[in-house]
């Protein structure tokens, strides 16, 4: 299957082009690539690149982010934040890898995901993973069980967590 959308938008009075591409060389390979761009001079705004594998028993992905501080058009300036930037953009660059093995509707399955920041911890020195997410289950004929272990840091707030989920079919979950 191949499939490739591409539409022009116009968002916050600004004229954005928008593309969506995404190729299925077969039923488990995709590559999905996403931009914003402005053409009015702002040039490209963001930009993500996903490459993924989904069979049965595993399934991995990641997927690449970059984001501009957009200058904003001189007609606009008077909307711009403290940096001269269209409020709410930002730059960055951040990829997300995540990994799943196993069939989460019989049997044991586990996986983990990972959000990287790049760009942004470069000030702090810190370590530029964001967050984590682990995950180990089993799942019987009527029943499933699963524990996940997240961790969140950006410095000033650091969390970790435990949760535990137990689902019976037809019936419902609880954690």
């Amino acid at each position: 299957t191949r499939y490739i959308s591409v539409t022009a938008v116009q968002t916050c009075a600004l004229p954005i082009f928008n593309i969506d591409a995404t190729y299925r060389s077969q039923r488990t390979f995709y590559v999905n690539s996403r931009l914003d761009y402005g053409i009015q001079g702002d040039g490209l705004r963001d930009v993500s690149a996903t490459v993924g594998y989904d069979s049965s028993f595993v399934k991995f992905f990641q997927t690449f982010y970059y984001t501009r501080a957009v200058t904003l058009i001189p007609s606009l300036a008077a909307f711009a934040d403290a940096n001269g930037k269209e409020a709410g953009t930002l730059r960055g660059s951040q990829w997300s890898p995540s990994l799943m093995l196993g069939r989460k509707d019989r049997g044991l399955y586990g996986g983990a995901s990972f959000f990287f920041d790049f760009q942004n911890r470069r000030a702090t020195q810190t370590s530029p993973m964001i967050s984590s997410l682990y995950t180990i289950g089993y799942t019987y004929n009527c029943c499933s069980v699963a524990l996940q272990y997240y961790t969140f840091n950006v410095g000033v707030r650091k969390e970790n967590r435990v949760a535990f989920s137990f689902r019976l079919n037809g019936i419902g979950s609880f954690g």
